[in-house]
């Protein structure tokens, strides 16, 4: 028989045919059956081998899809970081905005709340102030009737007052007239003693005076103011007077040499 590992010659009894032949099948299948374990054996070997070296490509495999997928989630989560960094930062931003409009908003809640108070203090006022004046007002109109009741009364006593008035007026303006002629008197009486003279004499001196005599008395005349009776009455004198002088004057003519 052989060994199954190596192929070195066995001594061994003499067979017979048969036992020669029999011997030579189970040799034959012992063969058969080392170079089915030996090939087996291969395949396991290479098998294995095979099984290794996927194994080994796919930790290597695994281990490069960990890398990857590690830097890929670092990225997402360094992106993630600075979106949630940019997000606060915004958020922050808009709280503060907010507060500040919320503060605003309040401040300018307080102030029209004031303001309005205000204005509702200062329409009370007004309104009081116009009942006041209202009523001030209606006082006014009461007192204005009955001073325009007054007024008409006293307007019918003035109007009664007036005919008094004139009349002492005119009774002042005669008083006046009569001092005046009383100053005037003089006057008057040279005249006369001039215009007497002149009858028992010749004398163009008398003359001349009672001329300048005549131009203070017109002077006098024209200085006083006077009603239409007292200037009748003066204009009666004055013709009298120049009456006088032209009659003087004629007589002056007649008794002249030539």
């Amino acid at each position: 028989m052989r060994n199954d590992l190596k192929d070195e010659p066995i001594d061994v009894p003499s067979l017979t045919l048969d036992e020669h032949d029999q011997f030579e099948n189970t040799d034959h299948d012992s063969r058969d059956r080392a170079r089915s374990t030996k090939l087996s054996r291969l395949s396991n070997r290479t098998v294995v081998y095979m099984l290794l070296f996927l194994f080994v490509v796919y930790s290597i495999g695994m281990v490069v899809l960990f890398w990857v997928f590690k830097q890929a989630a670092d990225d997402v989560r360094y992106q993630l970081d600075e979106k949630t960094h940019t997000t606060s930062t915004i958020t922050e931003n808009n709280m503060g905005r907010l507060q500040a409009i919320t503060e605003q908003f309040n401040s300018q809640q307080t102030v029209t709340k004031n303001q309005l108070e205000n204005i509702r203090a200062q329409n009370k006022q007004l309104v009081t102030q116009l009942n006041r004046v209202l009523e001030t007002q209606q006082t006014i109109t009461t007192k204005q009737e009955t001073q325009e009741k007054r007024l008409a009364k006293l307007e019918e006593q003035l109007v009664a007052l007036a005919k008094t008035t004139n009349q002492i007026e005119q009774v002042k303006q005669l008083q006046n007239e009569i001092a005046e002629f009383k100053k005037m008197q003089p006057t008057i009486t040279r005249l006369t003693n001039d215009v007497d003279g002149l009858k028992k004499q010749n004398g163009s001196q008398t003359l001349k005076s009672v001329q300048d005599d005549l131009l203070l008395l017109r002077s006098q005349l024209d200085n006083v103011a006077t009603n239409n009776d007292s200037k009748q009455q003066l204009e009666a004198l004055q013709n009298k007077v120049d009456n006088q002088l032209q009659k003087m004057q004629q007589q002056l003519d007649n008794r002249s040499p030539y």
